[in-house]
């Protein structure tokens, strides 16, 4: 192998992932305010390293406000969420793209649609992005 062999194969290495949800990046791009899917989200702090912060991040969602598909028995509802997490500055310092899938029983569907879903994540992140998180978007869509 050769050295610009290497120079490219570590050029791809250091490349950011691709981005699956393309229509939620663009609206964590632009300044509009709005919620697709209205939640709440919160961010707590926890000091790991001289140098990171393991930071989680919880959102919380009615199941009322998803949109649920029944396949064989089950109620599915799936929602995408792309997250981009900035310093005060505006520098991006990490970004997360999760589905989550809520399955429900069928005949337990009236009810289960009255509680709540949550999603946690933990990032590591340098002190001083711990000021500023933006919204994560998210989209609901039944598959």
């Amino acid at each position: 192998m050769n050295q610009f062999d290497r120079l490219q194969q570590y050029a791809d290495l250091q490349k950011a992932p691709k981005i699956k949800f393309k229509d939620l990046e663009a609206q964590v791009n632009s300044r509009i305010m709005f919620n697709l899917l209205p939640m709440q989200a919160r961010a707590d702090f926890f000091p790991a390293t001289s140098t990171t912060v393991l930071t989680n991040i919880t959102l919380q969602f009615g199941r009322k406000d998803l949109q649920f598909k029944q396949e064989q028995g089950m109620s599915k509802a799936v929602v995408n969420i792309y997250a981009r997490i900035t310093t005060q500055t505006r520098r991006v310092a990490n970004v997360f793209e999760e589905v989550v899938t809520v399955d429900v029983p069928t005949e337990l569907l009236q009810q289960a649609s009255q509680g709540m879903s949550i999603f946690q994540k933990s990032i590591p992140l340098p002190p001083a992005c711990t000021a500023s998180t933006s919204s994560p978007r998210t989209s609901s869509a039944a598959t």
